[in-house]
């Protein structure tokens, strides 16, 4: 598939799917006639770094949050302690 048949099937812009190839995220694309031509397998890759984009944004927000916690309950609020039964 031409990467203007990946960009709508992936969610993501030509632009990044040239950046990921650039950086070595996807594979050189095999080119006919100049045109890159991708493989299911490019699509998989792309949906694996996208959830790996979402991942490390939850991460990013975890500390944040935690950072906030420590700010208003102090430095040991991190600690979590059971609740009684």
């Amino acid at each position: 598939m031409t990467i203007g048949e990946l960009s709508p099937r992936s969610g993501l812009p030509a632009s990044c799917i040239r950046y990921y190839e650039r950086i070595g995220l996807l594979p050189k694309a095999a080119r006919i006639s100049g045109r890159r031509t991708f493989d299911e397998d490019a699509l998989r890759r792309l949906a694996v770094a996208q959830k790996i984009d979402e991942l490390e944004a939850a991460v990013r927000r975890f500390h944040a949050m935690k950072g906030c916690w420590k700010r208003r309950f102090g430095a040991g609020a991190s600690t979590v302690r059971p609740a009684a039964v």
